[in-house]
């Protein structure tokens, strides 16, 4: 009997323990509630089973007999079946918990799924138009030199000492020949000449027109 008593004390203990901690986790206030029947129905059974114990030690035995058959057995009963009520309880809740945490960590992974996809497309985009920009910027630049390869293939400069004749003012070129001064300028530019006679010219070759004009 006496290591009845004792092992019986120690697994109360662990039956508050558990109590606690469901009181501390329970979620909802029917949980609340149940958990506080239950404690309530665990406390009522201590001094009935005290009752039993010293009616046993004091000989009489028919007695406690009697209250753990009747009176006690029916708290028990009840006792058990708030422990299956909240034990249940507790399931159910750790259940749904489960289920909505798999959900959640469904949505996150979905969620990080599409950021990544999103992440790669918009990357590819920026890569495809930044070639793209590249690619047109170079293309214009190409077109750009060649027009100005072009000018600069059709600009003709003349530069440096051109010997000319002091009287008839023809020009020597590099291999030693004199060219006329409009034959040499238009070889060597874009200059184009108009032949015309300047009013001192007019005068000194033409002196009958000057004077009647």
């Amino acid at each position: 009997m006496n290591k009845s008593i004792t092992s019986l004390n120690k697994y109360e203990k662990l039956v508050y323990v558990e109590l606690d901690v469901i009181r501390e986790l329970i979620i909802g206030a029917a949980g609340q509630n149940l958990e506080k029947r239950t404690r309530h129905l665990f406390n009522d059974w201590k001094p009935i089973r005290e009752e039993v114990f010293s009616l046993f030690h004091s000989g009489r035995r028919n007695e406690a007999a009697l209250i753990t058959q009747g009176r006690g057995a029916d708290h028990v009963a009840n006792l058990e079946r708030k422990m299956l009520e909240l034990t249940s309880y507790a399931r159910k809740k750790a259940d749904s918990f489960m289920h909505l945490a798999e959900q959640s960590q469904t949505r996150v992974e979905n969620i990080s799924i599409l950021l990544v996809l999103t992440g790669v497309f918009l990357s590819a985009f920026i890569a495809v138009f930044t070639v793209r920009h590249v690619l047109k910027i170079e293309k214009v630049l190409l077109r750009e030199r060649n027009e100005l390869q072009e000018a600069l293939s059709e600009i003709k400069t003349l530069s440096g000492l051109l010997p000319i004749c002091a009287s008839c003012k023809k020009i020597r070129d590099d291999k030693g020949y004199w060219n006329q001064i409009e034959a040499y300028i238009r070889d060597r530019s874009e200059a184009e000449f108009s032949h015309s006679i300047c009013p001192e010219c007019a005068k000194h070759l033409y002196p009958e027109l000057a004077q009647n004009g």
